[in-house]
């Protein structure tokens, strides 16, 4: 009965692991985009959650592309306007085909740095696409 229990333990063990892993992410943020609320190499524990789940005023991570070669890289911006919102008026290039006022996309989603001086983000970049968004911020990491 004993090694029963202790293997249970051991199976139970691996499926929180597992499942911690699967539904959180920690992320490095790289540059000042963000700040003052997160400043270059802050740690963030990010939850994993599906685009139907993210709401407008979250820190979103989402995927960037590749940089270096053979690294996923990850961008930290808020989100500013949902799919049926309005885009904020907020500084759009006209470039991006963004223009404040309009309705955001279905599957689309607006992100805008905090330091809106030194991000590019929605208003150089245009609409992300929400397949793209990996989850929101839940703190900073110690």
């Amino acid at each position: 009965m004993g090694f029963t229990v202790l293997v249970l333990a051991g199976v139970g063990l691996a499926m929180a692991a597992y499942l911690a892993r699967y539904t959180f992410l920690v992320v490095t943020v790289r540059g000042i985009s963000m700040e003052p609320t997160l400043h270059d190499g802050d740690r963030i524990l990010v939850r994993r959650k599906s685009a139907a789940s993210i709401r407008r005023g979250e820190i979103a991570v989402v995927m960037a592309g590749i940089d270096p070669p053979g690294h996923l890289g990850y961008a930290v911006k808020r989100v500013a306007a949902l799919p049926g919102e309005i885009v904020p008026p907020a500084g759009f290039d006209s470039a991006t085909g963004i223009e404040p006022g309009a309705t955001v996309p279905a599957q689309s989603v607006v992100l805008i740095g905090d330091n809106r001086d030194h991000s590019h983000d929605s208003r150089q970049r245009g609409f992300y696409h929400a397949t793209t968004i990996l989850g929101t911020m839940v703190r900073k990491m110690p």
